[in-house]
This record gives C-alpha cells, structure tokens and sequence, in this order.
C-alpha cells in the first residue's frame, strides 16, 4: 500500500462543482475513479492512494482530475503526484509536501488548498 489521501471537497460557490478523472499513472483512483458533483454549499470527502508495489515507487506516480465549477464558469485541472518526476507541463505547483504534490493548471483565485500529513495525507480543497 502506497501513501493514501483523505481528500474534502468543499463547495462554497453559488453552482455546482464537476469532478472528473482524466489521467492516472502508478495510482489508485478509488473513489476519485468516477465523475462526481458537489452542490452548492456542500462537501464530499474522497479515498485515493499512490501505488507502492513493484517498480511503481520508482516511477512517475500521478492523478489529474478536471474541476468544472458552474457557476463560475471555469474550470481547472488538478494534479496530485508523489515523489518521482515533475508536474505536467503548465500545472503550477501549490502544496509541497513530504513525498506528494499538488498542482494546478488554470485560474487558482477560486481555490484553496490546505494539506497535513500523518500516516495518511488529508487534504481539503474549498472552492469559493
């Protein structure tokens, strides 16, 4: 088993907010696996976790979602990562951590990032 995340989504926007996946590599989706929608006002906490068996910790690990917000009218792409390689091309880097990273490609007013780490990382993201 490979560092998992306990990720909240919290949506203090007056719209809905679409998550969807696009790209994993070395990475266990759980609950990130499937498109999902946050009502205004409202919160989801999610279970993802980078792959630690076989050659994956020595490779790139990565897992980049799509964040649409509606009633903003934007939307961003949101890398985590672990440890090994770089961000995409055009992500900027907005939390590094203890072996992981998160990074965002797009316009980064509307969102807020706190993270902390244990045995597991919990990060939780507010959309405003």
């Amino acid at each position: 088993m490979g560092l998992g995340w306990n990720v909240s989504f919290e949506n203090k926007t007056t719209g809905s907010i679409t998550i969807s996946k696009v790209l994993d590599k070395n990475w266990y989706p759980n609950d990130l696996e499937d498109e999902f929608k946050i009502a205004a006002n409202q919160k989801a906490i999610k279970y993802t976790e980078i792959k630690s068996s076989g050659s994956s910790p020595l490779e790139v690990s990565k897992l980049i979602l799509s964040v649409t917000s509606w009633g903003k009218e934007q939307q961003v792409k949101m890398e985590f990562k672990g440890t090994n390689g770089d961000l995409d091309s055009g992500f900027q880097q907005i939390v590094s951590g203890n072996g992981f990273e998160i990074g965002i490609n797009g316009t980064t007013d509307w969102i807020k990032i706190e993270s902390s780490k244990s045995d597991k990382l919990n990060v939780n993201i507010t959309f405003s």
